[in-house]
């Protein structure tokens, strides 16, 4: 059984947005596969007039839960290609949609789109898993050796472990795709971290397709008219570039190390290379040397920290990705101790704390690095994506590791002040801490193959 909910909570702060997760994980318990799309940001369409709850304003619509208004802002064209499914309140969309059910009907069966189709949970029952067309028709390649180009894609980097991305097999390319069901509205309102993450993936499988012997040809953002396709990536017989085929083994050692690392300093040598592999994807990295730099850059984390747990709806959708490793996704926890963590964090603002920590860890740490880019725009974030990834897996072959301080990148108005820092112009997409490991960590989990591959249209 498949069940989906759509979500129309204005943000993780509504009571809706928590009996939906409440639901989920309900349903997810009883395995169930379960689908989730949280419609908060996205413009479905046109408010049908059919329910007393809307009422039309001048560019909006306000419907009467909790006092929350929708604003119309940029949508998820995915959905307005679907038929909208009622789980007990309004569904709504364009005329395009037909009949919109009224609450408390029937259900029945819907064709998602492939690109806003996210199992949370999947059931044991195999046959669930997507099929996959046309796979030996792309440069003559196996189904197994398309799955690993796949597979080391999806082994990249992403925020909370949403891991926000899909595939696609397109005649002789592979798409990449964003994932918007797997979006943080309140921690990446711009879903520019998404983005970044895609960004990632899309090195991997440039790295991936090198490896084995093809050249990844990539049209970022081939199709203006969808904004969730991100890159085309052409699939060529000759390959080229040993240097990024090279990074192949790496994939598999990176980690997000959050913990202390050695006191050992960083070779000049290796940090020099890693500033040219970011260059070389276009994007800048500036290595905060001075006292001042590295003082002003721990401010800004500290600040950061306190400004976002001082937001309760921050917390929520932290703690709404607090997964068990099973789940494949997330920020691990065990089983048993997510319900007291989940609670925790959404009730207290541990601001204070959690920046006396992370500004210990900023000082402590014997890199500290912003990655920028020229510009601010999706490209932009694209690029970021491929040019931290790269940074990441050579960093892996140098004997390093990396972990990230976010927080000034994730306040608006920190953000301007951490790229003041680096005395350079540009705009800050990312801090990092670099050092060397002191233990090997397990690596975070992933989904299935299956949940990430969608079918060609």
């Amino acid at each position: 059984m498949t069940v989906v909910i759509l979500n129309g909570a204005r943000s993780c702060a509504d009571l809706t947005h928590s009996l939906c997760i409440e639901v989920e994980c309900q349903l997810a318990a009883q395995f169930t596969t379960v689908r989730s799309l949280h419609l908060a940001g996205y413009d479905i369409g046109h408010c049908t007039g059919e329910f007393d709850c809307f009422v039309k304003t001048p560019g909006r619509c306000r419907i009467h839960d909790e006092g929350q208004e929708i604003e119309r802002a940029h949508w998820f064209r995915a959905f307005t290609k679907t038929h909208a499914l009622n789980l007990g309140s309004p569904a709504w969309g364009p005329p395009s949609l037909g009949a919109i059910q009224r609450p408390g009907a029937a259900l029945r069966p819907v064709p998602l789109s492939p690109a806003v189709n996210s199992t949370r949970r999947r059931s044991h029952d195999q046959t669930q898993t997507p099929p996959i067309h046309n796979l030996e028709n792309t440069m003559n390649l196996s189904v197994p050796q398309l799955q690993a180009l796949v597979h080391a894609a999806t082994l990249a980097p992403s925020s909370h472990n949403t891991q926000p991305w899909l595939f696609r097999i397109e005649d002789q390319a592979i798409e990449l795709l964003a994932d918007r069901t797997r979006a943080l509205p309140v921690n990446d309102p711009d879903d520019r971290e998404l983005t970044i993450s895609c960004g990632c993936a899309l090195f991997n499988l440039r790295v991936a397709a090198a490896a084995a012997g093809l050249q990844a040809q990539v049209e970022p953002w081939p199709d203006a008219d969808d904004g969730d396709l991100l890159a085309r990536v052409h699939l060529l017989p000759t390959g080229s570039g040993q240097e990024v085929a090279a990074l192949k083994a790496a994939m598999d050692e990176r980690r997000t190390y959050r913990e202390r690392f050695a006191s050992t300093a960083v070779d000049p040598t290796a940090l020099r290379s890693l500033v040219d592999a970011v260059h070389s994807e276009d994007a800048i990295l500036s290595v905060l040397d001075t006292a001042d730099q590295r003082l002003g850059a721990a401010a800004l984390v500290a600040e950061g920290d306190a400004m976002l747990w001082a937001n309760p709806s921050w917390r929520r959708e932290l703690a709404a990705w607090m997964h068990p490793r099973r789940r494949g996704d997330g920020l691990t926890l065990p089983a048993l101790a997510i319900p007291v963590a989940q609670m925790v964090v959404r009730t207290f603002d541990m601001g204070h704390g959690v920046a006396a920590k992370d500004r210990q860890l900023a000082d402590e740490s014997p890199v500290l690095a912003v990655l920028s880019t020229k510009g601010e725009s999706p490209r932009d974030w694209l690029v970021a994506g491929q040019a931290l990834q790269r940074l990441l897996l050579l960093g892996v072959r140098l004997g390093l590791q990396a972990s990230y301080l976010n927080q000034p990148v994730q306040v608006a108005t920190l953000r301007p002040k951490l790229q003041q820092i680096t005395g350079r112009p540009g705009h800050a997409q990312l801090l990092l801490r670099l050092g060397v490991p002191t233990q090997t960590l397990p690596a975070a989990p992933r989904r299935p193959l299956g949940d990430v591959l969608v079918t060609a249209s």
